[in-house]
């Protein structure tokens, strides 16, 4: 337990974003740091659950909720297969944060094709096309926890965002 002791405090640095000098940070009994990281990262919930709301209502959707905290609405439906585990499909996608701010776009680089629960995409994608017909056009709201963390992806994406996908499955192989 005294790697935990001499690692939570970069963890805490890394949570909550401050500037936090590790060696000379206070030590703290470990039931008290267990207790200052579930506060903070249940004001982090609630404050991303708040902004995520505020941004459906502002935009006017209707979205349904997985187990997982995927927000998705279908935008154009067809009635084409649907993707499984493995499947290979094709895709176009806008990533964009929840203040409008524009991270990737495959309108401009082309449509990329992923493997379903297998490749490097975030785990939001995973469970969000699953839910769609081949042809059909979707917006996903996706939590931090389905995105890339607390880290962001060290680009484009800051950590601790929830990301807003608008995605068309084209193919499904």
């Amino acid at each position: 337990m005294n790697w935990f002791k001499h690692t939570l405090p970069l963890v805490i640095t890394l949570a909550l974003g401050c500037n936090v000098d590790t060696d000379n940070a206070p030590q703290l009994p470990e039931a008290q740091l267990k207790d200052t990281l579930q506060d903070a990262n249940k004001t982090f919930v609630s404050t991303e659950k708040q902004r995520i709301e505020s941004y459906v209502t502002h935009h006017n959707l209707t979205m349904q909720a997985t187990g997982t905290g995927l927000l998705y609405c279908i935008t154009k439906s067809t009635q084409g297969a649907m993707p499984v585990s493995n499947s290979h499909t094709t895709v176009h996608y806008t990533v964009s944060l929840l203040d409008g701010t524009l991270c990737y776009t495959t309108r401009t680089t082309g449509a990329e094709t992923f493997r379903v629960d297998h490749d490097d995409v975030e785990s939001g994608v995973h469970e969000g096309i699953k839910l769609m017909h081949q042809g059909e056009k979707a917006k996903f709201i996706i939590p931090t926890h389905l995105a890339h963390g607390l880290l962001g992806d060290l680009n484009k994406i800051p950590p601790r965002s929830a990301l807003v996908y608008d995605i068309e499955l084209i193919t499904i192989k």
